[in-house]
C-alpha cells in the first residue's frame, strides 16, 4: 500500500533480508504485530539495518514515518520478546495495534 501510494507500481513483498536492502527506498516498513527483528538485541539489529527511515501503516492506512531513534523508542514501547513457533529463537514483535498506540504516533 505504501509503495503504491507512493510510486503507483502494484508489488509484491520481496523479503529482503534487512542488512542487505529495504523494503522501499530507504523505508523499512512495518504494521500491527509484525516482527521488528530476530533475536532481542535492537540496536545490534539497527545497525545492520539499510533503511535509514521506518514507517508504520495502521489499519486505516495512515502511514507514520519515524527516523531510526523515533522507530527505536516506537519499539521499545510497544514491541516485545516473543518465540518464533517454528525454532523457537527469541524475535522482537510489535504488539496490535491500540489507541495508545494511535496516540503515541500522533505526536509525529
Amino acid at each position: 500500500w505504501f509503495r503504491y501510494t507512493l510510486t503507483g507500481e502494484r508489488v509484491k513483498a520481496d523479503n529482503i533480508a534487512h542488512n542487505k536492502g529495504t523494503d522501499f527506498g530507504n523505508y523499512s516498513i512495518k504494521s500491527a504485530k509484525a516482527t521488528v527483528c530476530n533475536g532481542t538485541d535492537l540496536n545490534a539489529y539497527l545497525d545492520t539495518d539499510k533503511a535509514t527511515e521506518f514507517v508504520f501503516i495502521t489499519t486505516n492506512g495512515t502511514a507514520y514515518i519515524m527516523n531510526r531513534n523515533e522507530y527505536t523508542a516506537f519499539v521499545q514501547v510497544f514491541g516485545y520478546v516473543d518465540r518464533d513457533s517454528k525454532t523457537k529463537t527469541e524475535k522482537i514483535r510489535l504488539h496490535g495495534e491500540s489507541q495508545k498506540m494511535l496516540r503515541w504516533l500522533a505526536r509525529y
